[in-house]
C-alpha cells in the first residue's frame, strides 16, 4: 500500500519503504561521482540537504521506528553518500564526518522528529 509516499506492506512494516528510499539513495551516486571535484563545503551541504536529508526525513516519525537493521541500511548509505560527496576515503571515520559537516545520523534525525511531534 503506498500513500502520501509512505509504502506499507501487507505485515504492515516499513520493509518496502526502506527500500525504496534505498534506491532512491543509491542512484544519487554516480552523480555525485560527477560533481564531487567542483563543490566547496557549502556545497555539500547544500546538496545534502536537498537530495539526501529531505529524502531521510520525510515519514522519519513512522519508519523510524523500524528494525535497527534496516535504519543501519539507511545509514550505512548516508555515510557513503557523504563520503563521495567529500571526496574521503572509504576508511574514514564516519563520526568525524558527521561533526565536520555538523549533520545528524539517520538514529538521531528520527530522535529529533519524535521529539519535535511530541512537543
Amino acid at each position: 500500500i503506498k500513500f502520501l509516499g509512505l509504502t506499507l506492506d501487507e505485515n504492515l512494516t516499513w520493509d518496502q519503504h526502506i527500500t525504496v528510499i534505498s534506491n532512491k539513495l543509491k542512484s544519487l551516486f554516480h552523480i555525485f561521482y560527477n560533481i564531487r571535484d567542483f563543490l566547496s563545503e557549502q556545497d555539500i551541504r547544500t546538496i545534502y540537504y536537498s537530495l539526501i536529508y529531505s529524502r531521510i526525513k520525510y515519514g522519519i516519525n513512522l519508519y523510524g521506528q523500524a528494525a535497527k537493521t534496516k535504519i543501519k541500511q539507511i545509514q550505512t548509505l548516508q555515510n557513503q553518500l557523504l563520503k563521495v560527496l567529500s571526496s574521503k576515503n572509504y576508511r574514514f571515520s564516519t563520526n568525524e564526518l558527521h561533526k565536520e559537516f555538523n549533520l545528524l545520523k539517520v538514529e538521531d534525525i528520527a530522535k529529533q522528529e519524535t521529539l519535535t511531534f511530541v512537543h
